[in-house]
């Protein structure tokens, strides 16, 4: 039986993220993972200097993402020329 090849991509936001929420609302989806700045990944580790949001998904879906990510940043570049 031949295996079924999953391919997938990611899409990261790294920095000072005021709203995720937004982030999320825009894009359409919510992200598989997220962490805030000062927050730890265990007592052991130290604190992250950054936010990050982070969407992992599937090869299938990633076009469509990408349609609304060009979308969310066309309406923001119209709005910085206006």
């Amino acid at each position: 039986m031949e295996k079924v090849r999953q391919d997938s991509c990611s899409f990261r936001v790294f920095g000072d993220i005021r709203d995720p929420d937004r982030i999320s609302a825009l894009l359409g989806v919510k992200p598989t993972y997220t962490h805030r700045k000062g927050e730890r990944r265990s007592k052991f580790t130290e604190p992250y200097s950054n936010d990050m949001r982070y969407q992992e998904m599937t090869k299938r879906h990633w076009a469509n993402f990408c349609d609304r990510l060009a979308e969310c940043f066309l309406k923001r570049l119209s709005r910085l020329k206006a």
